[in-house]
């Protein structure tokens, strides 16, 4: 028997014959087949075919469900899927794509993929409707040849979908690879859409969102400029470099080496090479602030990249230094920048905010009290402004600044503080047991603990200790800065370092531990500990403070206050009016170590939280950097 060539959009290969079909393969909405020698009509379902999540939309781009198979067009194959489609004489259909040849025939169950003999669940068919005709092949079958997945669900009586998930061949180290996982089509930069649908869309592989690298960055968007650095690719934005390999997963990021989390692929597709790169690691590293993957919608959204090469730094203090001139106390602010600012005082205070604002130049104001008068005359000179006060012999003053903001509070006497860093980098046992992981302290991309090895305690320590200490003097404190070194310094020299210091308060920093210390439990949470006979004054107080302090940030179990006999938190040795000692989180609770011990956010954040503590305690405003 001879079939007409169905033709039409699909079909323009075809050759012309005279046509004959029989009426058992002409059929709509409804089916007239042949079964047991006999014509049937058979009433058909509509499927709505969604791929990558996208429905099909339009009657031509529809399926149809026979015999429990989900049929579509060859037109449909090639309009929409890209696949090739021949019908030769006698009704036989010819479909490529990527690698497969699939070869069917109208009205039989018999397929061949590839010389691969395969029985068919329902065979192809010739659907007319007025006047239209085309040849509808069992789309599972098709589209598993070509490793994409087909996925049918039931919505309705008469009403079905078919969820497609689409494949792309690449070619990569010179071997054809499928993949069929999540994908990017659609960058979002500070607002800005970035298109990757005519070109290598993202795909994740060992986990790993990547992206072609110039189509990511070297647009108009972006802007940033793609060159060849020896072996590899160096991008710069901004003033930001980031220099990567083909199949290393060693970055360059403005001269120091960063472990990315997985190597860079030199990948072919469509007949285009691409290098596929880390997306959230590109784009932090070069100065965006934060980087969303949403797989379900195949959009990465990048915030502060595009800003990130604008100059908006505020007139911040760097730091703060006193001095004399003429005999005369001096306050030093140098500040990032050439700063503009005004000043208010008030009895007690100058306050000096830093902005867009030109100050007097040379102003004199007065603050006057009932105990003592002084005036202060300022003054810039480049990055620097200069206080300078005229004050009663005897009267003190501190400085606190951040927030673009320096106040200076006269009549108030700088507390003395110690802060102490625990156990030296070689103390036997002070350690985590050994990660089951890699440790990035601060989430640059460089492996800081590798798998197997151990976070010390020490380390740990010195990041909180760096923090609180930098904080209490950016607040006006006076810091004795002891044990930060990697020497394991006595108890009994640590004493009397706070002594010597005239310390009012010290606090000493440690990350806790449970069982014998060489495997991981389930031991969690912050506590701070005070001496059970000699606390001293008001070391109760502080504990309670910085605890309370400390509660507020990371989710962690409450431990609470607690009292024991611990050389430097004994007030008698130290001198001192309060001394505590802080366990931040237990080394031996494999989250803890993983997201506190190990994690320099973690460590500025309790650093910041025990000098709110420090502050609330010791009645001294705080002033937020």
């Amino acid at each position: 028997m001879k079939y007409r060539k169905i033709i039409g959009t699909a079909m323009a290969v075809m050759m012309a014959v005279t046509p004959l079909i029989p009426e058992q393969y002409v059929s709509a909405k409804t089916l007239m087949i042949e079964e047991n020698g006999e014509a049937a009509q058979i009433e058909a379902s509509d499927v709505s075919i969604y791929i990558d999540g996208v429905l099909q939309e339009g009657e031509e781009k529809q399926g149809i469900m026979h015999k429990d198979e989900c049929m579509v067009s060859c037109s449909f194959l090639e309009t929409v899927l890209g696949m090739k489609v021949q019908i030769a004489d006698e009704g036989k259909i010819l479909l490529q794509k990527y690698d497969s040849t699939i070869q069917m025939q109208i009205g039989s169950k018999a397929a061949i993929v590839n010389e691969k003999e395969y029985t068919l669940n329902v065979e192809p068919f010739v659907n007319q409707n007025e006047n239209k005709e085309e040849i509808y092949v069992p789309m599972s079958f098709v589209l598993e040849q070509i490793h994409y997945t087909v996925q049918l669900e039931q919505v309705s009586e008469g009403a079905w979908n078919a969820r497609v998930q689409s494949t792309l061949l690449y070619t990569c180290d010179g071997e054809e690879k499928y993949y069929n996982g999540d994908s990017i089509e659609t960058l979002s930069i500070d607002g800005k859409v970035v298109s990757l649908k005519d070109s290598m869309p993202g795909i994740e592989l060992d986990g790993v969102m990547l992206l072609p690298l110039e189509q990511a960055v070297a647009n108009e968007t972006v802007n940033a400029v793609v060159t060849a650095s020896g072996s590899g690719i160096a991008v710069k934005h901004g003033t930001n470099i980031v220099e990567v390999a083909t199949n290393s997963s060693i970055a360059v990021v403005n001269g120091v080496e960063k472990q990315m989390e997985t190597s860079v692929k030199a990948v072919k597709y469509k007949e285009k090479e691409y290098l596929m790169v880390p997306a959230e690691f590109l784009f932090l590293n070069l100065g965006a602030n934060k980087v969303e993957i949403d797989r379900s919608a195949k959009k990465i959204t990048v915030s502060g990249l595009i800003s990130s090469t604008i100059d908006k730094s505020k007139n911040y203090v760097k730091n703060v230094k006193i001095s004399k001139q003429s005999k005369r106390d001096a306050i030093i602010l140098t500040c990032k920048k050439t700063p503009k600012f005004q000043v208010k005082s008030s009895a007690t205070q100058i306050k000096i905010t830093l902005k867009n604002v030109t100050v007097e130049k040379n102003a004199v104001r007065k603050l006057t009290t009932t105990k003592y008068t002084t005036s202060f005359r300022i003054k810039q000179s480049g990055k620097n402004v200069i206080v300078v006060l005229k004050k009663k012999k005897g009267v003190n003053f501190i400085t606190q600044y951040g927030s673009g903001k320096v106040c200076i509070y006269v009549g108030v006497t700088p507390v003395r503080i110690t802060v102490d860093c625990g156990h030296g980098a070689n103390t036997p046992g002070k350690r985590t047991p050994k990660m089951p992981c890699n440790i990035d302290f601060n989430g640059d991309g460089k492996i800081d603990i590798r798998k197997g090895q151990s976070i010390k305690e020490h380390q740990a320590n010195v990041g909180v200790g760096k923090k609180l200490a930098n904080e209490l003097e950016r607040l006006g404190f006076k810091v004795n800065r002891c044990a930060f070194g990697s020497a394991d310094i006595s108890l009994s020299a640590r004493q009397r370092s706070i002594k010597n210091f005239k310390s009012k308060y010290s606090i000493s920093v440690h990350f806790n531990a449970a069982g014998n210390g060489m495997s991981f439990n389930s031991a969690n949470g912050v506590e701070v500990y005070y001496h059970s006979k000699y606390f001293g004054k008001s070391s109760k107080g502080l504990a309670k403070s910085v605890l309370s302090q400390m509660a507020k940030g990371t989710r962690q179990l409450n431990r609470g206050t607690k009292s024991q006999i611990l050389a430097l938190c004994n007030t008698r040795m130290t001198g001192a009016e309060a001394s505590i000692l802080v366990e931040c989180a237990f080394m031996t609770n494999l989250r803890e170590a993983k997201t506190m011990v190990g994690n320099k956010k973690f460590w500025d954040e309790t650093g910041t939280e025990i000098a709110r503590g420090v502050c609330n305690y010791a009645g001294m405003p705080y002033v937020a950097e």
